[in-house]
């Protein structure tokens, strides 16, 4: 969800939660993110396949605090998300997630050129009829506000068919 005149203002409240296609992230540097939590959660959106966001830097109380990123930064995790895809099976198309940096002002009146402070939305859209795994062979779904590996009773079901999908494709290719 992009905010207003394409920025978000400090300590508002967004109109979304955790659900099924939006995941906000509390943090204040993302640094303090963890590759595997990222690439599960996108792995769950991929498998929704529908439009998703994950949002760093708005807290589960759907609070805009902004992660701090200087330029260099902001550099840094697109070669991370980038980093993230490839680890990926399938791999995902490359419009399938894009990220976008969205300044977070303390007050409408604020310029946007000198904000260091961001919303970083990476948004998540997947194949339909692929079933995506993560590097460690992990399937997640997305059930409401979760990202959870499938109930125990499907996982052969699921596995066979990810083994499938991911054999022809490599055929494809």
């Amino acid at each position: 969800m992009k905010a207003v005149g394409c920025f978000y203002q400090r300590d508002t409240i967004v109109p979304f939660h955790s659900e099924e296609t939006h995941e906000p992230q509390p943090i204040q540097s993302m640094q303090m993110t963890s590759s595997d939590t990222l690439s599960n959660i996108v792995c769950s959106f991929l498998n929704t396949w529908k439009p998703c966001t994950v949002y760093y830097g708005i807290t589960k109380e759907s609070l805009v605090g902004g992660v701090m990123l200087i330029e260099k930064e902001r550099d840094v995790v697109c070669l991370a998300i980038h980093k993230m895809e490839r680890t990926l099976r399938p791999h995902p198309m490359p419009q399938s997630i894009a990220v976008e940096f969205v300044p977070v002002l303390c007050t409408p009146d604020d310029s946007q050129e000198t904000v260091s402070l961001f919303v970083i939305e990476m948004i998540v859209r997947g194949a339909p009829d692929s079933l995506y795994i993560t590097s460690r062979n992990g399937c997640y779904l997305r059930d409401k506000p979760r990202t959870k590996p499938p109930h125990k009773k499907y996982v052969p079901g699921l596995f066979s068919w990810t083994r499938l999908i991911t054999n022809a494709q490599l055929r494809v290719l």
